[in-house]
C-alpha cells in the first residue's frame, strides 16, 4: 500500500527547512527514494547515512552520523 502513495504534490508545497536522511543500503526503502523525496521538497538537503537499517539503531554507524547531521541543522533553524 505505501508503494502507491504519491506525495510529490504536497512535498512541493513544503516551506519549512528540510533535511532528508537515508541509509545507503536501507533494506526497506531504496536510497533513490530518499533522494527523490529530498528533490521533491524545495530547498531540502539530503544526507546519505552509513548502514542498511530502515530504523535508526543506537549501535550502528548511522546513529552518530545522524546526530552530526541534525544538530547543526536544528541549531541553524531553531526558533528564537
Amino acid at each position: 500500500m505505501n508503494a502507491e502513495v504519491d506525495v510529490a504534490a504536497p512535498a512541493a508545497k513544503v516551506q519549512a527547512p528540510t533535511r532528508v536522511l537515508h541509509c545507503r543500503d536501507d533494506r526497506t526503502c531504496p536510497l533513490k527514494e530518499g533522494r527523490r523525496t529530498a528533490a521533491a521538497i524545495p530547498n531540502a538537503r539530503f544526507a546519505e547515512l552509513e548502514g542498511a537499517d530502515h530504523a535508526l539503531l543506537a549501535d550502528t554507524p548511522a546513529f552518530e552520523q545522524f546526530f552530526r547531521e541534525v544538530a547543526p541543522f536544528v541549531q541553524r533553524h531553531a526558533a528564537g
